[in-house]
Parts: structure tokens; sequence; C-alpha cells
């Protein structure tokens, strides 16, 4: 793996932590401009949509996503949330120094997140849909 010397800054873990909190509905992290570090790049407050998510998102750049997905369990109706990490990297257009940053990086991020229900890596731009975020946390919605 490639993340020898990849810092993960605290601010970084503390905007994730947030969305497992409640305190944001979501936040999303990057490496900086020498792929040395992963910082903060922006979070949305709790009534956020998953819109104002996505206009954040930079299709040919990696990211760390964290989202708070609230949905219905489809056997019984009751409403549940859960948190997804989501390591975001284009197939197609994205550096790749960056691809090799993320997946050297993920696992380590991922882990300093306390109670992250799932976590996943998502390489198709038609993939970053609410829906698929919520089937992914929820086993289809079951869970």
């Amino acid at each position: 793996m490639v993340d020898a010397g990849i810092k993960i800054n605290e601010a970084a873990v503390k905007s994730m932590q947030d969305v497992v909190l409640h305190k944001s509905r979501w936040a999303i992290a990057k490496f900086n401009a020498r792929c040395t570090e992963v910082i903060v790049d922006c979070s949305g407050d709790k009534n956020s949509t998953f819109k104002e998510l996505m206009e954040n998102i930079p299709q040919n750049e990696v990211r760390f996503i964290a989202y708070d997905c609230k949905y219905k369990i489809a056997c019984d109706g009751r409403e549940t949330k859960k948190v997804l990490f989501v390591a975001w990297s284009n197939d197609e257009g994205t550096n790749a120094k960056q691809k090799m940053c993320i997946s050297g990086t993920c696992q380590r991020f991922a882990s300093k997140i306390v109670e992250i229900k799932k976590r996943v890596t998502i390489n198709s731009w038609d993939e970053l849909t609410e829906d698929n975020f919520i089937d992914l946390v929820s086993d289809n919605r079951t869970k």
C-alpha cells in the first residue's frame, strides 16, 4: 500500500465523526495538493441534502465521504439511520497518484472514525446516488 507518510489530520477525523454523532449530515475529506495529508474539504449541516453533498464532490478527484443515510427498513417500515463511509475515486480521469493514495489510506482513515457502519469504494459517478448509498449501508434496506 502507498499510505506511508500520509498523515490523517485530526480535523478531518472530527468532521467525519460529527456525521456519526448526527451533528452534520455529511462530510468530505481530501488529500492536500502534495498527497501527504488527508484534510477537511467541507461538510453539510444536519439539515443538508444529498444534492448539496453531490454539488461538493468533484468528478475527477478522489474524496472520502461520510453520509448519514436515513431510510425505512423494507420489512417493517421502521425508520433508521446509519453512516456510510465512501472512498470516491473515478475510474476515468482521476490522477493516478491520488488513486494510489486513496487505496492505501482508506482503511486507516475509516478505522479512526467510531461507529462507521459500512465502508465502500465507489469508482463510477453513476453510483453516487442517495438510493445506492442507502442500499449499500442497509443491505438493500433489510437492516
